[in-house]
Formats: C-alpha cells, sequence, structure tokens
C-alpha cells in the first residue's frame, strides 16, 4: 500500500513516525509504528510547505511475523505530528488475494 503524505500549509511541519492500526469487530485492535527497512532513520520527518513524502508499506513482512493479522479487514494510517496531535487517519478495506 502507498502513502503519500503531503504538507498543504503554508508552514513547515514535523511528522512523527505514522501508525498503522489493524481493525476487524469484535476483534481487539493491534497497532504497529511504520518502520524504515535497515537502519534508515526517515521520522521525526520535517515537511516544508507544499511538499510531500511517499512511501510504501509492505504487509507480507507484518503477516509473517503476525499471521492472526489476515483476518483484519481494515487498516487505519495514523499520522500525527511531533507533539502527539492528530495530522490526519485514512482508513482503507483490504483484501487478501486467495
Amino acid at each position: 500500500m502507498k502513502v503519500n503524505i503531503r504538507n498543504i500549509r503554508g508552514i513547515m511541519v514535523d511528522i512523527d513516525t505514522p501508525v498503522i492500526e489493524f481493525r476487524q469487530p469484535r476483534m481487539k485492535k493491534r497497532k504497529f509504528k511504520i518502520v524504515a527497512p535497515g537502519d534508515e532513520h526517515i521520522f521525526p520527518l520535517g515537511l516544508s510547505p507544499k511538499t510531500g513524502y511517499e512511501f510504501t508499506v509492505e504487509f507480507t513482512r507484518l503477516y509473517d511475523r503476525e499471521p492472526k493479522l489476515r483476518k483484519y479487514r481494515q487498516v487505519i494510517i495514523h499520522v500525527n505530528n511531533k507533539n502527539g496531535k492528530t495530522i490526519t487517519k485514512k482508513k482503507v478495506k483490504i483484501s487478501l488475494p486467495k
């Protein structure tokens, strides 16, 4: 899944590490911080006005570590600033190939 974060404000915004939340009715929520592969440190990320950043979330690695996540059909990406204030959250329904 591709995630595109854009700063449409006229000021600099510091983005904290995004969180991906798996949800399913009548099941507990599971949250994971999104980290870059290897030792790459991307977050916190400072976005200048009218700029953006795009990254891809690979579910395969999560599913390999936590097979129960395959039952979850709803994903929410939480994006907060460094002070913890929610900037945006996006809900996505997912379907797995058979």
